[in-house]
């Protein structure tokens, strides 16, 4: 029988499944959609139950027709997402998405302590909600400790993922890259307890972390069952999305550069020292021996979804927004957009930064607005 390797991907809007033969040859694949809740300003939250349903449903549409036996299971999830887990691993409340600022009084006390007036040199990023989801655990352990007492785990999107099919919670080089807990310079090293202290937190809670190609463990009955495939297939410890995206790529040397949009939009570039910037979002890469630089804005493909639901839903999609752009000229007529819709990232870093429209006049129209949308993205990315 056919062997199959399963790869998912779950992003802050969709789980894609796709089965793969040993040669590359696709087999199957499937995308479900999946939703935010935002249920603060400022917040931004995701159901890790209904992630894992949704992921169950895509695997099952995926493989219906693969005709093969899956063998394999890598993941690469949207990051930091994070994710507190019981006894049981059963999430305790809603995930933690990378767009969600609550813990920014958090972060703002932890960067202008003196203490920590080494932490990029030190850690590899400059604190922040999405460079150090470590700031997360603070922030529930002092405005939810009925829920922190309970907490046997702390995981990312990902590890929960293989926490619900292997039953090991895992974090990988990747992603506990952006922990503020770890030195990217040198990911072998694991978790480090100097960085772990200046948190006021240990190691007890979290789940280990390793290479992104180590098994976390062999896919479960139960976990199996929910898919509707076999079990026993090694699921690996995994990635995180970007990242992934680098490594199918090819980009393995330095000068390598490509970019990517979804809800965020980040230009990627591979390093093959670890010698890094302040104005990127800096991680360890899949490949041993090399790391990733990361210009990421937060709501880049996020802006064009706020216009289609929120702001003109009768708008069928991205092709008729393109086309309602092209028939205003280069400029907007003088319109300009801002892209912050939930903060900023690169080059900025102001969680507090929100979006606008600048330069409206009588005569702006929605031709003019939507290309401005455009053009703002896109002058953001350069």
């Amino acid at each position: 029988m056919t062997e199959i390797l399963l790869g998912i991907d779950v992003g802050s809007s969709s789980v894609k499944v796709c089965a793969y033969a040993r040669n590359g040859a696709l087999c199957g694949k499937s995308c479900r959609p999946l939703e935010i809740s935002h249920p603060r300003p400022s917040w931004a939250e995701m159901d890790a139950p209904a992630i894992w349903r949704e992921v169950a449903l895509a695997v099952r549409e995926a493989t219906a027709t693969a005709g093969g036996e899956v063998a394999g299971i890598g993941v690469s999830s949207a990051c930091p997402t994070t994710i507190f887990m019981d006894d049981d691993l059963n999430p305790l409340r809603p995930a933690v998405l990378y767009l969600d600022h609550r813990s920014m009084d958090i972060v703002n006390d932890f960067a202008g302590r003196p203490a920590n007036v080494d932490h990029f040199a030190v850690a590899g990023n400059r604190p922040g909600s999405s460079t150090s989801w470590l700031a997360n655990l603070v922030w529930l352990r002092d405005n939810e400790p009925e829920v922190w007492k309970r907490v046997k785990c702390v995981t990312l999107l990902g590890g929960y993922l293989t926490a619900k099919m292997t039953g090991q919670p895992v974090v990988d080089w990747t992603q506990a890259s952006y922990s503020g807990g770890f030195r990217v310079a040198s990911p072998e090293q694991g978790w480090d307890d100097d960085l772990l202290a200046r948190w006021d937190l240990d190691r007890t809670r979290l789940a280990p972390v390793g290479w992104s190609c180590l098994p976390a463990g062999k896919l479960g009955k139960r976990a199996a069952e929910e898919m509707g495939i076999r079990p026993g297939a090694t699921v690996a410890y995994g990635t995180a999305d970007t990242a992934a995206s680098a490594f199918a790529l090819g980009m393995q040397s330095f000068g390598n550069v490509f970019e990517s949009a979804g809800t965020s939009g980040v230009i990627t570039f591979c390093l093959d020292e670890p010698v890094f910037d302040d104005a990127f979002m800096n991680r360890c890469h899949i490949v041993p021996g090399r790391w990733l630089a990361h210009g990421a804005m937060s709501t880049l493909g996020g802006a064009f979804s706020w216009l289609r639901k929120q702001v003109w839903p009768e708008i069928g999609g991205l092709d008729e927004l393109q086309r309602l752009a092209a028939e205003s000229p280069p400029g907007a007529n003088d319109v300009v957009f801002l892209p912050y819709l939930a903060g900023e990232r690169s080059p900025i870093w102001d969680p507090e930064a929100s979006g606008m429209w600048l330069g409206l006049r009588m005569d702006s129209n929605r031709r003019d607005l939507v290309r401005a949308v455009f053009e703002g993205t896109a002058f953001g990315l350069k």
